[in-house]
């Protein structure tokens, strides 16, 4: 039995819906996910063997903690190990660490009793310079690079008026100020994009952001490119005043605010909801929070961990990010709906059943999210207003939104609404700055409300003034479910996504059967005539229906898996096995799909130097494996015959004949010089050997997968191997492997290029690709130079 269906599989479809809360995925719909991550709970480093006053992390992921003694601590997340490297000065000195960071392969610590900041070589330790003349130092940070240091001035200026300053410090350790603060500053800390946020006084709050361009250009007179005014912090309403010391920036100026507080049971850590006005907690954060560090993207691009140091014993923590979804804006809940309709085309219709393709992740999720089902059915053609505007619009389609800024947006790239309902307010708001206009947080995030719901994105409900009865699926998450009692034209079908902060449901598809014609029909009539019997029989036969029916849309479509270009991606292996394809798992989808195609014309070319470029180049063609133009394949047009397509232009032709290059012995037959030719007959000593040359801009994955490809498909009686060139060879070498021997894979401006000839110690001989680099500064080799720990014999 088959039953006609009307459904939403693509993207394409689902963005015909009303939607909330929701995000459009390349392969389905979810929850909409944070510009921001929430955090799991904290998870102690240290055990408390030391006080910690602040921490920073470098490009590697790496954390250094400053303790209360000068000490500096390494704690390396990976593999969760925490060392002790040293102190940093003689606590007999009467310091007061107050801050540290890392750039590049320097430390810098602040002092707030001495007024002093120091810089020190990672590895060694050892004290580069020291700087004095800081009033109350008590923050470092690193924007681009570039290391700016935050002074509150214990004492005014004379000016009266400057109570704190922003200072730039260069890798020698010059001062240059490029903000004066007429309010005491607490804290400091750089976002994603480089810009420094500054945290103002603990009473009286106000954050303000500065992009590196601004800071670059200042002479001490930088106004702040965003704001954060006093009025949005409402978590302080109720209660005595509890202060705000310490803010970290995630993303692009998304803020979190740790809050000094004497009651373990009171939440410590707030972020900003710009779409709400204002900071909301974070669960499961309790107790005062003094210093906030955000640690670096992990390998697969999640989320970075967050650092705090609480204020009671001063133990430092990591947070590892938990989830990205996103509240509903109407009751605060992680949930989405959407509504959509299907059209059957014939009044009177009875709906029979709805199948949804749900994916709820692992058994944690699965706890977690749920999804249910509404349906209406109706004769009446009723449907909401539809956009004015569509995905593809400019950003000017949007009210609140001008030319100028339409203009300004479409130049920073962003040239259509779906490409803006993407961004955060924060990145939103700088990017509509101007010299003379600033954008707030809060207007910002009410823009991008506005273009999602413009798009249907946010804020739309069906509401039909009692034109549509809504009926309730009884079980959560039906994948497979009888609509009884419904009748009529239109199928209105209602989706609730309900998650947690860490998990959304996924549907991936929708459909709807039509008309109703269940199994009962195959039975004798005396079935159907008693209605409850006849409810519950037809209920029970569904099971037996929704199989045989999924069994025979299987058979009906087996034939897309044999058909390369329409296969599933998850079968493409198997069905390169049946046509005894030689690919491992190294070749990408869209280059094992090329290959079975092309299949059938390159089999009668195998075991030749034709045959085996062509299967080469089709593979670096359609892999990421390095710059390699795009150019012809071997195809075939259904009959068996290959072809190759012209090229678009001579110098894509030329370009990828450079990326792969086979040689044969008899290929060095037109070399008449003696020399030259031993050279080469080193290269292909046997009469039956060849040689595949490899551009020095194919990766070194590649270049073994390659390797693989020319072991597996050589004939019998040849020798060949593969040789990836380099795009630097020292010339004059020794001979030896690799060395670049003259003549020996060396052309000087195809794989070879004159060297800077910098010295490095260990590194690098006298006399060859070596020169007297610039020193360290300040460098003390009687300190911290421990041979085989701290230096070694080059």
């Amino acid at each position: 039995m088959s039953f006609p269906f009307a459904g939403t599989h693509s993207a394409t479809e689902w963005a015909d819906w009303y939607r909330t809360n929701t995000d459009i995925v390349e392969d389905g719909v979810q929850i909409a996910t944070d510009p921001y991550p929430s955090y799991e709970a904290p998870r102690p480093i240290g055990d408390g063997e030391f006080d910690a006053v602040d921490v920073t992390v470098d490009g590697c992921g790496t954390a250094y903690i400053l303790s209360t003694d000068g000490s500096v601590y390494r704690y390396d997340s990976d593999l969760e190990r925490l060392s002790r490297l040293d102190c940093v000065w003689d606590p007999n000195d009467g310091g007061a660490p107050s801050a540290i960071a890392v750039a590049e392969d320097t430390l810098y610590v602040a002092d707030r009793a001495t007024g002093r900041v120091q810089a020190l070589s990672v590895h060694l330790l050892q004290t580069r310079w020291i700087e004095s003349g800081f009033s109350d130092p008590i923050g470092l940070t690193v924007s681009e690079g570039t290391v700016y240091i935050l002074d509150a001035l214990d004492e005014a200026p004379s000016s009266g008026s400057v109570d704190g300053r922003l200072q730039r410090l260069s890798p020698r350790g010059e001062v240059q100020t490029v903000v004066e603060h007429e309010y005491s500053p607490t804290d400091l800390a750089t976002d994603d994009a480089g810009n420094v946020v500054v945290l103002g006084p603990e009473t009286d709050t106000v954050i303000d952001l500065f992009e590196p361009a601004t800071l670059a250009a200042s002479g001490g007179d930088a106004v702040p490119d965003l704001r954060v005014p006093t009025d949005s912090f409402p978590v302080t309403s109720r209660g005595p005043q509890r202060p705000r010391i310490s803010v970290e920036a995630v993303g692009v100026a998304e803020l979190l605010v740790g809050i000094g507080s004497a009651n373990p049971d009171e939440t410590g850590l707030f972020r900003y909801r710009p779409d709400e006005g204002g900071f909301e907690p974070m669960p499961g954060i309790d107790g005062s929070v003094v210093e906030l560090q955000t640690g670096n993207p992990g390998r697969d691009g999640t989320d970075p961990p967050l650092y705090l140091i609480d204020g009671e014993g001063r133990d430092v923590h990591m947070l590892a990010a938990d989830g990205r979804m996103r509240r509903s804006t109407a009751d605060g809940d992680y949930r989405a709906d959407l509504v959509g309709r299907f059209d059957s085309g014939e009044r009177g219709m009875q709906w029979h059943r709805v199948t949804l393709g749900l994916t709820r992740g692992d058994t944690r999720a699965r706890t977690k999210t749920q999804v249910r089902l509404q349906y209406a059915a109706t004769d009446d053609d009723w449907q909401p207003e539809g956009s004015d505007v569509a995905p593809s619009d400019p950003p000017g389609a949007i009210e609140g939104i001008g030319s100028t800024d339409s203009t300004r947006l479409q130049s920073a790239g962003f040239t259509e609404l779906r490409d803006l309902v993407a961004v955060s307010p924060g990145r939103l708001a700088l990017l509509l700055r101007t010299d003379s206009h600033r954008v707030s947080l809060r207007a910002a995030a009410d823009l991008l409300h506005s273009a999602r719901a413009a798009l249907r994105g946010e804020s739309v409900e069906v509401q039909a003034d009692g034109r549509i009865e809504w009926r309730d699926i009884e079980q959560p998450n039906p994948e497979d479910a009888l609509i009884p009692e419904a009748e009529g034209r239109y199928l209105w079908l209602k989706l609730t996504l309900v998650g947690d902060q860490g998990a959304s449901p996924h549907v991936d598809s929708v459909r709807a059967y039509f008309p109703r014609q269940s199994y009962l029909r195959h039975l004798p009539a005396v079935y159907r005539e008693e209605a409850t019997s006849a409810t519950f029989l037809e209920r029970y036969l569904s099971i037996f229906e929704s199989t045989f029916v999924d069994i025979e849309e299987q058979i009906a479509s087996s034939s897309k898996y044999i058909d390369p270009g329409g296969i599933p991606t998850e079968h493409l292996q198997w069905l390169g096995e049946w046509l005894a394809v030689e690919a491992d798992e190294t070749w990408s989808a869209d280059a094992l799909q090329a290959l079975i195609e092309a299949a059938p014309a390159l089999y009668r070319k195998r075991g030749t130097a034709e045959g085996l470029l062509a299967t080469i180049r089709l593979y670096l063609r359609h892999s990421d494996v390095g710059v390699i133009p795009r150019g012809p394949e071997l195809v075939t047009d259904g009959t068996g015959a290959s072809f190759s397509p012209q090229r678009d232009d001579e110098r894509d032709q030329e370009t990828e004949s450079k990326a792969v290059y086979l040689i044969e012995h008899g290929d060095l037959s037109c070399i008449d010089c003696r020399e030259v030719r031993r050279l080469y007959d080193r290269l292909i000593s046997c009469s039956h050997g060849f040689l595949v040359l490899l551009h020095p801009d194919v990766t070194d994955a590649a270049a073994e997968t390659i390797g693989r490809i020319v072991e597996a498909q050589q004939p019998a009686h040849a020798t060949g191997r593969t040789v990836h060139l380099r795009d630097t060879t020292v010339l004059n070498g020794t001979g030896k492997e690799g060395a670049g021997t003259p003549g020996h894979h060396t052309y000087l401006g195809v794989n070879s290029r004159l060297s800077s000839r910098e010295f490095k110690l260990g590194e690098s001989v006298v006399g060859q690709e070596s020169r007297l680099g610039t020193r360290e500064p300040d460098g003390q080799l009687e300190l911290k130079s421990r041979l085989g720990e701290d230096s070694r014999l080059s």
